[in-house]
């Protein structure tokens, strides 16, 4: 039997988005149809493990450049000796959504920390490896992404410990080709005061220049003159 056309796999994958993890197995052609599918929004999937999320993130962090790599040391997170990657995974990436990743990258230390059977990344120490692991993400993200369409924004309070979805920078990416200039979706969620955030709505104001549908959500206590006013 002879192989199907590129084509028409792609187009198979298109009606098999909760099996596509199988067909990685077919072979080389349908692994390399079936890998951007996946990694364009690759936290998307239900019912898998932390331990697969986890490994989504473990193959970002291996995508890093040297110097992103020698910041982390730096901040107390140790890489050891890595084998090439297969894809450049975050090429793939369309879609951002940080209550997802957020929680990916909490469950992807905790795995580290515990399962010693795959000592891929070492820590040295936690400190500030939360915000230091998005932020260097973020940046891989800008620069290697070809084109992120959708950016989902939620601020959860993580229970018990009530704390904050942190955010990096994103006015000192916004220069970054082609970033989120391209964003086509946006949708944000937030529970608290605004101010904190005003540097994100400023560089989504100024660098997402081609948004079609913008929704922004807030409590009904919300007091709108919290509200940041932009010129």
């Amino acid at each position: 039997m002879g192989q199907l056309p590129t084509e028409c796999i792609q187009e198979i994958l298109k009606f098999v988005d909760s099996n596509l993890f199988s067909c990685l197995l077919i072979n080389r052609i349908w692994c390399r149809n079936t890998v951007p599918l996946i990694w364009n929004n690759p936290f998307r999937f239900k019912g898998l493990s932390d331990q697969k999320h986890s490994r989504f993130l473990d193959n970002y962090l291996k995508s890093l450049n040297q110097e992103e790599k020698f910041w982390l040391i730096q901040k107390g997170i140790a890489f050891a000796h890595e084998q090439p990657l297969l894809f450049d995974y975050a090429s793939f990436l369309e879609v951002i959504k940080f209550d997802k990743l957020d929680l990916t990258i909490k469950n992807w230390v905790e795995y580290i920390y515990y399962d010693f059977k795959v000592p891929k990344i070492i820590f040295l120490g936690k400190g500030e490896y939360y915000i230091n692991i998005l932020t260097v993400l973020f940046k891989l993200f800008m620069r290697q992404s070809r084109g992120i369409r959708s950016l989902f924004i939620s601020e959860i309070m993580n229970i018990p410990t009530v704390t904050r979805i942190k955010f990096p920078d994103f006015s000192s990416f916004s220069l970054a080709m082609p970033g989120i200039k391209g964003v086509k979706d946006v949708e944000i969620n937030f529970t608290y005061e605004v101010k904190p955030y005003r540097k994100l709505f400023e560089a989504i104001s100024t660098s997402c220049v081609q948004i079609q549908n913008f929704s922004l959500s807030f409590p009904c206590t919300f007091r709108y003159r919290s509200f940041p006013q932009f010129n």
